[in-house]
């Protein structure tokens, strides 16, 4: 027998439920793995189902780092602050959730049961955590959980973070609560192979030949698999690298200069031993600016790990350059580039036109092309 599943839930509630039914076993099956939270009724603007994500990384400072119920996921950093939304005190390095001001609860999907939730939700992660917080199937937030198919395919996903034990600080804060419309496998095969990309926007401007700055990055749109990130204009961009013996990355120096300077010296990031960072003498670097999920910092620029002798071998070498730092390793999986620069002039880190009149690569569209004068 084959009838649609559409067919069958049509015919009424006196239809016999034959699990024979190829109609029958779809929608079994459909059901059995439903996982996720309704990111339809939040971009539909019909509730705060999703609820509040608030993390705090150190109760004394009284920041709070808070992603909202709205599709968008909006980000807010709330100061001086002494509890999470539900009234417990701030704790170090932990994550909440909770329901919504006006709301009386959040829910999810698991496996085909849904949870409502009126309480608020907590884990307390290590330090120099970095990873997928989600749930597990008694309802409790879970991080010990590593393997990507597991993750993707059968956890209630709520969030991403990279945190920096050496330099105690958190660098990276995503929002992970993907939706029930998009099937497991989907969001499995998109991960693997596009994981972050940008739909719209993110032109940077005020770049010219032996300048050392930009003017600013537009705002624009990307996204997550189903995970939309919103982008506001910037006029200054933080610098992304890795440091110190247990090669931790870094987000700081949010300026609007092209290179990062240490005692005045342009640097590159030399991973050779300890990573640091190095001035670059008359050589020269390939810096990437990176649109990403991070709610912290959404926009940052990659430091170059390897030094170029002169700018035809940093532009030969510029796509290969950033695919192995990626695989090396970035801190999380969900970025992607904006632009390739080649900065030299270690005095002042400026960029230097090509033979042909190229500035820069843009890199948006998953391809570079050449900005020209």
């Amino acid at each position: 027998m084959s009838r649609s599943a559409k067919d069958w839930i049509e015919s009424g509630t006196n239809t016999v439920f034959d699990e024979n039914d190829p109609a029958v076993s779809a929608l079994a099956k459909a059901a059995d793995t439903l996982t996720g939270f309704d990111r339809e009724e939040a971009d539909e603007g019909l509730g705060k189902s999703m609820g509040i994500l608030q993390y705090c990384h150190s109760a004394s400072s009284g920041d709070v780092h808070q992603i909202g119920s709205d599709a968008d996921g909006t980000y807010t950093l709330l100061t001086s602050q002494t509890t999470f939304a539900d009234g417990t005190a701030l704790a170090d390095r932990t994550l909440m959730q909770y329901h919504d001001t006006g709301e009386t609860d959040f829910s999810y999907w698991n496996r085909g049961v849904k949870f409502v939730e009126t309480g608020a939700k907590f884990i307390q992660l290590d330090a120099g955590y970095s990873g997928y917080i989600g749930y597990d199937t008694d309802g409790n937030l879970d991080s010990s959980e590593t393997d990507a198919r597991t993750l993707i395919i059968r956890t209630p996903l709520v969030a991403y973070l990279y945190l920096n034990s050496t330099e105690d600080e958190v660098v990276w804060f995503a929002d992970e609560r993907h939706g029930i419309v998009m099937d497991g496998q989907t969001h499995l095969q998109q991960h693997m192979s596009t994981g972050f990309f940008i739909n719209s926007g993110l032109e940077i401007s005020g770049i010219a030949n032996n300048q050392s700055t930009f003017t600013s990055v537009a705002g624009g749109t990307g996204g997550d698999e189903d995970i939309k990130m919103v982008f506001s204009t910037i006029t200054s961009m933080p610098k992304m690298y890795l440091e110190g013996a247990l090669s931790e990355w870094r987000i700081s120096d949010n300026d609007n200069e092209l290179g990062i300077f240490r005692d005045s010296k342009c640097c590159y990031n030399d991973i050779s031993g300890t990573p640091a960072l190095v001035e670059i003498n008359n050589d020269f670097v390939v810096m990437m600016p990176l649109a990403t999920n991070n709610k912290i910092h959404p926009i940052v620029m990659l430091v170059g790990q390897k030094l170029h002798l002169n700018r035809g071998a940093a532009r030969d070498e510029m796509p290969a350059e950033y695919y192995k730092t990626k695989t090396d390793g970035l801190p999380s999986h969900e970025q992607h580039p904006l632009a390739s620069m080649i900065i030299h002039n270690e005095a002042n880190g400026q960029i230097e036109i090509g033979a042909d009149g190229e500035i820069y690569s843009a890199c948006a569209q998953g391809f570079p092309i050449g900005i020209f004068t």
